[in-house]
């Protein structure tokens, strides 16, 4: 791996793997960061989310960190107010992904000099030479990354450390949406199962119903007897106020009843009527 050797890709490798493991993006933001500066030091790391380029929120608070700046929580509101005027907006805005690559890249010293955010936010704090990247996920529009320092740039190989992260923190991010995701529905799949009034079992046969399975074959999955399968499918039609199989299972899909097995009542400790 080019750029990298030894306990350096040691803890690219550890690194890597603990952001895919995050639990949730706050971990996932510390990790990111640690990391971050482990492989480039610097003084200041940022992990940011926004709706869009050039807004100034939603921005978490615990996902927005800078390592190392204890002045940070007293000029957190100058960094909100004036965000719009950061140089990695008007980059993103046209190509949603931009590479490592150091603010005076993305705009003129003398013009960035000027703005807002910098005489406000970083000048203050004596933050001088920023390396940042950015990258779309379809859970957040913008996800922005910062590695700032008061002296001395960046080298090539500390670009390159970034670009090869960069893939893997998108990547972990994504995840972490994902997972939430299901978290999110699984939980109102089982209020709408709850509120269907079926049981654990109806719903499992609901569930092999909406597969195409005939009762026997139900049966058989299930060990259950045939005529007490059938006696499951007319409670089911009754509650769900249908008539036919078919229209049962579309109800199933339209109610939000047709989850993964995992989600279902008996995946969470229910106990089976036979």
């Amino acid at each position: 791996m080019n750029g990298l050797s030894g306990k350096s890709l040691r803890t690219f490798s550890d690194g890597v793997r603990e952001l895919y493991g995050a639990p949730d993006v706050e971990s996932l933001s510390r990790r990111t960061l640690r990391l971050l500066t482990t492989l480039i030091p610097a003084e200041t790391a940022v992990f940011g989310e926004r709706t869009a380029a050039g807004t100034g929120g939603p921005f978490r608070s615990d996902a927005f960190i800078l390592h190392g700046c204890s002045e940070f929580r007293k000029n957190e509101h100058a960094y909100r107010a004036y965000l719009p005027e950061h140089p990695i907006d008007t980059a993103f805005a046209a190509t949603h992904d931009v590479a490592a690559i150091t603010f005076d890249r993305l705009m003129p010293p003398d013009r960035w000099h000027r703005t807002g955010l910098y005489n406000e936010f970083f000048r203050p704090l004596r933050l001088e030479n920023i390396l940042c990247a950015a990258f779309e996920s379809d859970a957040m529009p913008f996800v922005s990354l910062g590695i700032v320092r008061g002296h001395g740039g960046f080298s090539p190989r500390e670009h390159f450390l970034l670009d090869l992260l960069r893939p893997h923190i998108a990547g972990a991010y994504d995840l972490v949406q994902r997972t939430l995701r299901c978290r999110i529905e699984a939980s109102k799949a089982a209020d709408e199962i709850d509120r269907a009034g079926l049981t654990p079992r109806e719903f499992e046969v609901l569930h092999w119903v909406r597969m195409g399975k005939t009762n026997s074959e139900i049966a058989i999955i299930l060990g259950a007897a045939r005529l007490t399968v059938k006696k499951h499918v007319e409670n089911i039609l009754r509650k769900l106020n249908v008539e036919t199989r078919t229209a049962a299972a579309v109800r199933a899909v339209e109610s939000g009843l047709s989850v993964p097995d995992t989600c279902r009542p008996d995946a969470r400790g229910a106990t089976h009527d036979q």
